[in-house]
């Protein structure tokens, strides 16, 4: 399995080293967000960020040269290639022990460790953990492909930091008020739902009941900020420049995002695992993503990207 992804904003080496307390107070002192783009499955290094061009495994495909003197991305990657000076692009990625399935090897490369040494965090709880949030919104949001439901990612930092998931892009489910409410009736609602929240949280707080306290909490700052959601509101020449198929609504979705004060966002692709047709694979994906991705020129970067084998 090929697992590829690109984070922005906050250049990401050894996880464990984001834990550091010095680490992490100087994140924070820099007001970072991050930008988490998750190509699953992975595409193919010899058709991106590492070409081989000529050689027996290398295919059809031609290496260009990019911003940076002296280093070559795939042809495919005309627009990536002209801000690769924005990127650091690490080769040298593998992972010695491959694990058992496809999403575990996702895990693994989200998380620095292998699956088989227990639950850790992946990247969004982590940053969520670490960076300072607005007020009224979640740390961590997954903009995810249809069908994609709410998973317990944040291991033991808790499920305040899990990931708000937008499964296709969609805005939370209910969070339109009902009409049989008004806006001082569900304000009072709210009030009593915290008096025997407080009163039940003294004698049976478990790691359920705040799981659940923090899901409502997310959902009833959301439901003042719905408007975020709707990537309609962006001009037409943006929707036209991002592209007017998921990946790039997903995209723009997620500057939007970034831009109201989210922490950490998160967009998943979820078409990268081609095997059949590489080539005409790759002809066809690249077009819609990684080479023409102008979310990553808009945003300043201090970033990594890896390719690595899993």
């Amino acid at each position: 399995m090929l697992a590829n992804l690109v984070t922005g904003a906050v250049g990401i080496g050894a996880m464990g080293a984001l834990i550091h307390p010095a680490v992490a107070r100087e994140l924070e002192a820099k007001k970072k967000q991050v930008l988490i783009i998750l190509l699953n499955g992975g595409l193919s290094q010899f058709e991106s960020f590492d070409p081989k061009p000529g050689t027996d495994t290398g295919g059809p495909f031609r290496s260009i040269p990019t911003s940076v003197p002296g280093t070559h991305f795939c042809e495919l990657m005309p627009y990536t290639a002209k801000i690769a000076h924005k990127l650091a692009v690490v080769r040298s990625v593998y992972a010695e022990k491959v694990p058992g399935s496809h999403s575990a090897a996702r895990d693994y490369v989200e998380c620095g460790r292998p699956p088989q040494l227990g639950s850790f965090p992946l990247m969004g709880p982590v940053f969520s953990s670490l960076l300072d949030k607005s007020a009224d919104l979640p740390g961590n949001i997954h903009i995810a492909p249809s069908r994609w439901g709410p998973r317990q990612d944040a291991a033991f930092l808790g499920p305040r930091h899990s990931s708000l998931v937008l499964s296709g892009g969609q805005p939370p489910l209910n969070a339109e008020r009902p009409t049989l409410f008004t806006e001082a009736s569900d304000a009072e609602r709210y009030r009593l739902r915290n008096l025997a929240d407080v009163r039940f949280s003294q004698r049976r707080r478990t790691a359920h009941t705040e799981a659940y306290n923090s899901s409502f909490d997310q959902a009833a700052q959301l439901i003042h900020r719905k408007e975020l959601f709707d990537v309609t509101k962006e001009s037409a020449r943006d929707q036209d420049r991002y592209g007017r198929h998921d990946f790039g609504r997903h995209c723009l979705l997620a500057r939007r995002l970034l831009a109201e004060g989210v922490t950490c966002v998160k967009v998943t692709h979820n078409n990268y695992d081609s095997h059949m047709e590489n080539f005409n694979f790759h002809l066809e994906q690249l077009g819609e993503s990684t080479s023409r991705l102008p979310l990553l020129s808009r945003i300043s970067m201090n970033g990594a990207c890896w390719t690595t084998r899993s």
